[in-house]
């Protein structure tokens, strides 16, 4: 609601409110990455069966080309702000072909796990063209340097999962989700500080949640 109001003439404000937005959107998404990524075989194994535990990594594969193609989402909105849509249209043709031709390899070599890969590319690639896209009609500030340090946490916390696994079995992804988490803390602490529109943000969902909930409870 709030990137409704701001007016498309004020290109400042409408920057500074995106930016706020792609770094909420990145450090709310921090969590179920965390959760799911480390913990992609167990889920598999509990939510599907021992059957499919085989394509675990597709779950963890699935999550993240989502939200890489979630944030372009945000990177594009210069885009629709100006009526360049297009030139989204344009984005999204060409990470398809490219997602196509990944994946007419890919599954070759890798089965249909090769498609997650494909997705995860694709979605990369539809970010890329967005973000060339964007700049050529306005100014775009991505926080890539938060993006970065959360993908840093991310591949640590599966790393440790993994290299993990062996001793604890399951629960190596548990330990990888705690140290990820214990790395996230004060980066996210210090995000929240620097940018008090993203904390002002989060409160609101966070209260709009609540509201939700106690609607929902059954009253005595």
């Amino acid at each position: 609601m709030a990137m409704a109001n701001v007016t498309p003439f004020d290109a400042g404000e409408f920057e500074r409110t995106n930016g706020i937005y792609m770094r909420l959107f990145l450090f709310v998404m921090v969590p179920i990455l965390l959760v799911v990524v480390p913990n992609a075989h167990l889920i598999a194994r509990m939510a599907l069966g021992r059957a499919y535990v085989e394509g675990h990594t597709l779950i963890a594969l699935a999550l993240v080309g989502s939200v890489i193609g979630n944030l372009a989402l945000y990177v594009g909105k210069g885009l629709e702000a100006h009526r360049r849509t297009g030139l989204l249209l344009g984005a999204n043709l060409g990470s398809l072909l490219v997602t196509v031709g990944f994946n007419v390899a890919a599954v070759r070599r890798w089965g249909y796990v090769g498609a997650g890969y494909g997705y995860c590319v694709g979605s990369f690639m539809y970010l890329g063209l967005v973000y060339a896209a964007a700049r050529s009609v306005t100014a775009v500030h991505v926080p890539w340097g938060f993006a970065t340090i959360i993908a840093g946490i991310v591949v640590t916390s599966t790393g440790v999962g993994a290299l993990c696994a062996g001793r604890l079995g399951v629960l190596g992804g548990g330990l990888g989700t705690l140290v990820g988490a214990a790395l996230m803390w004060p980066v996210g602490t210090s995000m929240l500080r620097r940018y008090p529109g993203a904390r002002f943000e989060l409160n609101q969902v966070g209260q709009t949640l609540r509201a939700l909930l106690v609607g929902r409870m059954p009253r005595a």
